[in-house]
């Protein structure tokens, strides 16, 4: 009895199905096939123009939700090019997507069909996508105040694809086949991508988000047994293209998006994990050969950093033979596996900046790391320095790689990495030429103080800002919200000095916090010669608190002429800078919007503009 329903079931569908597909075979259906840009180049094709003293209407109106954007906005660009690389590059495309499907949909199926008893298997039996590649109907972008290129796109694809599938249906012992084919496959979509977040390494895209402005338009050809197709039959058609509309409407429409990754986490750093408080306790340079006595006027800076490019200065003492630096430095832990403790010692007081040795210790290895809230004593060994970094300017380079020693130029780490002093445990000084062997010359140490100190949520970054954002949203923004506050100075533009002459700027980036009633001085290198600087340089401050005030000065470094006859060198003082203008920013507007890139007039001056990108990062201290 149960065979001969299935056998009446089969029969009746069969006979159904192919007089309906006669009956209704006239159905009103748009094929974007018919619209192609080779029209545009050929001048056999006519233009419809409207009736004269009449309106454009009827079908030509009509066309008008299909057609690509720039055909009823002026501002979306053609890019034919791109268009004319698709073509180019579809055929191989069609087999790349062809094999990924058959690889990844059977498996992705498998759960499905455990939830449906009556679908024992679906079959994939080919995907061919076709001859005619998806055209891109006009391309418009969006200038942003963060770090994201956006763009919003129109994709048309009148296809040729056919999609061969066989489903298995039935309670088993007895099953019936059913081939099916998809094809004729037309789809019109507009999509906004966004590149984000956009980094200073390649491939320098993060990830790609995309959505959907609206719900697509979609249409197919469904053929059963010997090419009968279901879509013509009254209901099927509007049901199919509703239920697909659905699908990708609660998936892919504003506001749902998809993101891929394509760097790891997606381009952003890890999460902070934790705080060094370094203080710089002793500097022998008695092993090289070297006094301090015998140097400068000054005591030689002690650069420290653990993130890249974002080092640290102590601030230097009088001149003593064995001088103490109590500068309590905070450097921002994200990844201990990645990142190194680096050490630079830097004689300033001369004409030309001079380092006099460089060392590092990873935190991996170091023992203050597997000792929280503990202080602990830490000897860092100094290499003698390439002399190349006396004349050139030092290259701000990613986490990973040669560039691994944070704040280093990339020709010194590359060549401390080829020596080995980077990740290796053991002394490889076997075949060492004697270049390299000077090179790792010891000119001296460095004594610290050491105290890790982690956070209370660690591991998520996006999780931790949003939790403790929107506590302080909860409340008014007061002193007790802590966070790690990120200054990208990206650039400068039109600098005057004020005696008309040439421009050496740097930048003070002075933070007072009203909790704790301090101050934080960070400084920039300095350009010369460069009304239009351009630094990319990024500096931390550490457990500030929310209310303080961030105060940015722009200034023009003079040489020894300019500084003996100035104003003030007349009179007998020695003048190093002039102040070229200011700019006062209160860090609670950056709470309130975690990140924010602009460009701002100086204060105080009649012309020039900084640009920053600012960033919050809530935190708080592992009681």
């Amino acid at each position: 009895m149960v065979l001969g329903s299935l056998i009446g079931l089969g029969i009746g569908m069969a006979g159904g199905i192919s007089v309906g597909n006669h009956l209704f075979s006239h159905a009103d259906r748009v094929d974007l096939r018919k619209y192609d840009i080779a029209a545009d180049k050929d001048d056999s094709v006519p233009t419809p123009d409207p009736p004269e003293g009449q309106t454009v209407a009827g079908k030509p109106r009509e066309f008008l939700k299909y057609a690509p954007m720039w055909a009823a906005h002026p501002d979306h660009d053609r890019v034919l090019w791109m268009n004319t690389a698709l073509k180019t590059l579809w055929p191989y495309y069609n087999n790349a997507v062809g094999k990924m499907v058959l690889e990844q949909v059977g498996p992705a199926l498998d759960p499905i069909l455990a939830k449906t008893p009556f679908v024992q298997a679906v079959d994939i039996e080919t995907i061919d996508l076709g001859s005619k590649a998806p055209a891109i109907g006009g391309v418009k972008s969006y200038s942003s105040s963060s770090d994201e290129a956006t763009i919003e796109c129109t994709l048309m694809w009148g296809s040729d694809a056919k999609v061969r599938v066989s489903v298995r249906v039935g309670i088993e012992p007895l099953a019936i086949y059913i081939p099916a084919e998809v094809s004729n496959i037309q789809m019109r979509a507009t999509a906004r991508v966004t590149l984000a977040p956009l980094v200073e390494s390649l491939p320098c895209l993060g990830a790609v988000t995309i959505t959907l402005l609206e719900e697509p338009y979609v249409d197919l050809s469904l053929a059963l047994i010997g090419g009968l197709d279901l879509m013509q039959l009254p209901g099927v058609r509007d049901g199919a293209l509703y239920a697909a509309q659905t699908v990708l409407g609660s998936m892919l429409v504003y506001p749902n998006r998809m993101s891929f990754d394509i760097m790891p986490n997606g381009g952003n750093p890890p999460a902070p994990l934790g705080l060094l408080h370094i203080r710089v306790v002793d500097v022998d340079v008695s092993s090289g050969g070297l006094s301090l006595p015998h140097l400068h006027k000054e005591v030689p800076v002690v650069e420290v950093s653990v993130r890249a490019g974002r080092a640290v200065k102590s601030q230097p003492g009088k001149n003593d033979a064995s001088p103490e630096l109590h500068d309590l430095i905070n450097m921002v832990v994200d990844d201990p596996e990645e990142q190194s403790l680096s050490v630079r010692l830097v004689d300033e007081d001369g004409i030309m900046k001079k380092v006099i040795g460089l060392g590092e210790l990873r935190l991996d290895e170091a023992e203050f790391m597997a000792a929280p809230r503990a202080v602990t004593e830490v000897n860092v060994q100094l290499h003698k320095a390439d002399p190349s970094l006396d004349v050139l300017k030092l290259v701000k380079v990613g986490a990973k790689g040669a560039g691994k020693v944070a704040g280093f130029g990339v020709r010194t780490a590359a060549k401390i990495a080829t020596l080995g002093h980077l990740g290796k445990k053991k002394d490889d000084s076997a075949g060492q030429t004697k270049a390299q062997k000077r090179q790792r010359a010891v000119v001296g140490s460095v004594k610290l103080e050491v105290e890790y100190v982690p956070f209370k949520v660690a591991g998520d970054k996006a999780a931790m800002a949003r939790r403790l954002t929107r506590r302080m949203s909860r409340s008014k923004i007061n002193a007790d919200h802590k966070g790690v506050l990120t200054v990208n100075l990206i650039k400068a533009t039109n600098l005057a000095s004020a005696n008309n002459g040439d421009v050496d700027p740097f930048v003070e980036l002075a933070l007072y916090d009203p909790a704790t009633n301090s101050h934080d001085v960070l400084w920039s290198s300095h350009m010369v010669n460069e009304p239009n600087p351009k630094w990319g340089e990024k500096f931390d401050f550490t457990m500030i608190s929310a209310t303080s005030r961030l105060n940015i000065t722009v200034w023009d470094k003079l040489n020894f002429f300019e500084g003996r006859f100035s104003l003030k060198g007349l009179t007998g003082h020695k003048e190093t800078k002039q102040k070229i203008g200011t700019l006062r920013l209160p860090v609670e507007e950056i709470v309130r919007n975690a990140k924010i890139r602009d460009s701002w007039a100086l204060q105080e001056t009649q012309k020039g503009d900084i640009t920053l990108a600012l960033e919050w990062m809530p935190v708080e201290l592992d009681d």
